[in-house]
């Protein structure tokens, strides 16, 4: 490539990224001190970044970049940003907080749903259940016995829900010798 196109390049590039706000000369761009990368992948590599405790909420540590905290940790500085960017939660026990972020009203822990109070329970009261009268009938001696409901004679006899509905509905003849009738 011939350096007038290399210099044309070049002049785009500077004009691409520091159009709007120039933080270096052309000719210290030309040199290789660009910072171009830091532009591209949208980390500010001068704003501070205090590091908080994710299980207690305390401030432990407070760097003046990214990049300084990153090789702290030894981490990435992409892992350090989504964080501070709140594409994550946490990393390495921390949380970590952009000096514009920071609110010192604010809490900065992890709150885990097993972490929160229970709330008690409330007994569920049942009422009586008014039903139909309920009759039975022994198969063997057609003895008749009256209850309010079928649960009562469940209790008192010892029969199942799902047998009793069995006679009732016609799918069987008795349950445990006795047939069963809804009075109205």
């Amino acid at each position: 490539m011939r350096q007038e196109t290399k210099d044309k390049l070049l002049r785009a590039t500077y004009k691409q990224y520091y159009s709007e706000n120039p933080t270096i000369s052309i000719e210290d761009f030309r040199k290789g001190k660009r910072g171009r990368h830091l532009k591209l992948k949208g980390i500010d590599q001068k704003e501070k970044v205090f590091a908080f405790n994710k299980n207690t909420g305390t401030k432990e540590y407070e760097f003046e970049s990214i990049s300084k905290a990153a090789s702290h940790f030894k981490i990435s500085q992409k892992r350090l940003s989504d964080v501070c960017n709140g594409r994550k939660r946490s990393w390495v026990g921390y949380i970590f907080i952009k000096e514009k972020d920071y609110n010192p009203k604010t809490e900065y822990r992890i709150v885990y749903k097993k972490d929160l109070p229970k709330e008690p329970r409330i007994p569920i009261i049942r009422q009586p259940f008014k039903g139909n009268l309920f009759k039975c009938i022994n198969v063997q001696t057609n003895e008749e016995i009256i209850f309010n409901n079928k649960f009562e004679a469940i209790e008192q006899l010892g029969f199942t829900q799902s047998g009793i509905n069995k006679v009732l509905y016609g799918n069987r003849k008795s349950h445990k010798g006795y047939k069963f009738e809804l009075l109205k």
